[in-house]
């Protein structure tokens, strides 16, 4: 569940899906659908489901790609390139005539498909056969309930999923309709619209087709829709660190700072030309930043560094400098093009399943690759 969490506390379920409806064999359930069609399909459905609840925060975190190309991606990059695998050895059972009525469910759960594990919306799609602390690669092989914990073994081991309250690493290890928020690496029951969310006391993630508004180091925020923190008009106050957003076609930019360095943020359109300001979403073109004039908040849109290139920030006296191409990442100062299964790699980020394990791109914490 990588997809918008680190950036809103939002999670989509890529994972998940494949969990649920992951896997096929040729000969299996006539009138099914086959392996190489499942991608497409599913990636279609949920993104049916998923872009309502985003409205204009999918196209800033999808680096330029459309949301079914960036979910077939990461299915063909993720455990789904092990199930053919796992169903030749008997550790997954698929039910492909069950595919259909799955896609329906996927699309009718509309922002709750986010918070929801997709074996409760799939039942009888996908059912793995290793019984619980049986050894397992992924989530799929293991018997409903549980999940593949592949924390402290290799191979890991079928266990339960966890309750509210459970220590977590990830949304995938906790139960329907909770989250492993960063915050606190603990089970939580997806907040609800209204609900306290974040700040000091780590109140709690959203829920889908929420984001948590209001939120500071000194109180919590509050559960608020996505299209309700896009409101503000042209002009209006503005503030991204607490979720209050402009309106669609709108940009939310720091105009000025004072001596204690609070920043003055107002809502105004995006850079038609090469003038800018630091803004959310980037107020420059696709592949461009706003790279600023020294000692003032007035910039120039600027190309995003690409492979080999050295990564940028807006201002060059920043300590942080993470800026690359769509297509890259930054590696230790260095831009660097991000992987397929199997490449080399040193950090998660290199790798378009966004697990690098034992130095290579893997679908698995446990550094499994599939075979070309």
């Amino acid at each position: 569940m990588d997809f918008l969490r680190r950036a809103l506390g939002l999670s989509l379920t890529v994972p998940l899906i494949v969990a649920a409806c992951g896997g096929n064999d040729s000969s299996s359930s006539p009138g099914g659908v086959a392996l190489a069609d499942l991608p497409d399909q599913l990636a279609g459905a949920l993104c049916d489901a998923v872009d309502p609840c985003f409205g204009p925060l999918l196209a800033s975190f999808l680096k330029g790609k459309d949301c079914k190309t960036s979910q077939i991606e990461s299915l063909q990059q993720g455990e789904f390139s092990l199930l053919q695998t796992a169903i030749d050895d008997g550790r997954v059972k698929y039910d492909g005539t069950r595919v259909a009525a799955c896609l329906s469910a996927v699309k009718a759960a509309a922002c709750d498909v986010i918070s929801t594990r997709l074996s409760d919306l799939c039942p009888g799609v996908i059912t793995g056969t290793v019984a619980t602390g049986g050894d397992c690669t992924m989530n799929a092989e293991c018997t409903p309930g549980d999940f593949c914990d592949e924390s402290s073994t290799c191979p890991g081991k079928c266990a339960a999923l966890l309750g509210e309250g459970s220590a977590c690493t990830d949304d995938d290890e906790c139960k329907s309709g909770m989250v492993c928020p960063d915050s606190t690496k603990v089970c939580t029951n997806a907040g609800k619209k209204d609900d306290a969310c974040e700040g000091p006391d780590h109140a709690g993630a959203c829920g889908g087709g929420l984001i948590c508004a209001g939120a500071s180091d000194t109180k919590a925020g509050q559960c608020e829709t996505i299209t309700s923190a896009f409101a503000a008009e042209d002009g209006a106050p503005c503030d991204p660190t607490a979720s209050v957003l402009c309106a669609e076609g709108l940009v939310c930019a720091a105009l000025s700072v004072d001596q204690a360095g609070a920043i003055t943020w107002k809502c105004e359109k995006a850079a038609t030309g090469s003038d800018c300001h630091v803004a959310f979403p980037e107020s420059c073109p696709e592949g461009q930043y706003c790279k600023l004039t020294p000692n003032t908040l007035d910039g120039k849109c600027t190309a995003l560094p690409g492979d080999g290139d050295a990564c940028a920030a807006h201002a060059e006296t920043d300590k942080t400098k993470d800026l690359c191409s769509n297509t890259t990442t930054c590696v230790a100062g260095t831009c660097k093009a991000i992987q397929d299964d199997g490449a080399a790699c040193t950090t998660d980020e290199e790798c378009l399943s966004k697990v690098c394990a034992n130095e290579k791109c893997s679908p698995t914490r446990c550094g499994e690759v599939p075979a070309k």
